[in-house]
């Protein structure tokens, strides 16, 4: 009978906490922060890296990358004929897929820069990413969906509205206005 009026006490009291921590907004916010500061040290200790698969690479642009390229391609930003370059190497590399992850939502506007030996254009580099994506034909790209803080019902220009899909954003997500996918031509390539 202790044992049972023991499990009963704990299990009202962890109930009782569980109740305040999702009424208190406080205590929820104390909650989150624990979370959000211990969620790596938990996926360190819950990886295994043997089970990682071999078959997927990260390429990434890093500080070192934009260094050893500073003098090829210029600063950061590069121009779009570098990203075009890469994706050609990994189509023929034999890659399923190629997941981007920089933005491309506005056309490049540089005019003359030295890129391989020649002179390209923004226009020209878009070209060439717009060729290399279609061709691959396995290119994943981001559209922007950042809140911009507009007023209520306002919308980016040349933004597509966000699709219904049936699902709610919790209480402390804000909602996107807008989605702005990469500039014509590209998005359809992809």
């Amino acid at each position: 009978m202790r044992k049972l009026l023991n499990g009963l006490w704990l299990g009202l009291g962890a109930a009782g906490v569980a109740l305040l921590v999702g009424v208190l907004p406080r205590v929820d916010d104390f909650v989150a922060t624990v979370e959000l500061k211990t969620y790596d040290r938990r996926l360190r200790l819950t990886a295994d890296p043997a089970s990682a698969d071999p078959d997927i690479v990260l390429v990434e642009i890093n500080e070192y990358s934009l260094r050893a390229l500073e003098p090829v391609a210029g600063r950061w930003p590069w121009p779009r004929a570098v990203h075009s370059s890469v994706i050609d190497y990994l189509a023929q590399a034999g890659a399923k897929v190629i997941a981007y992850d920089v933005l491309f939502t506005e056309r490049d506007s540089r005019t003359g820069f030295a890129y391989g030996g020649d002179t390209w254009s923004g226009a020209e580099s878009d070209g060439a990413l717009v060729r290399s994506t279609k061709k691959a034909g396995t290119v994943i790209l981001l559209a922007d969906a950042t809140f911009a803080g507009l007023e209520h019902g306002a919308r980016l220009p040349d933004a597509a509205p966000v699709p219904d899909a049936g699902y709610r954003l919790g209480p402390r997500v804000d909602a996107p206005p807008s989605v702005q996918p990469p500039f014509a031509g590209l998005a359809e390539a992809a």
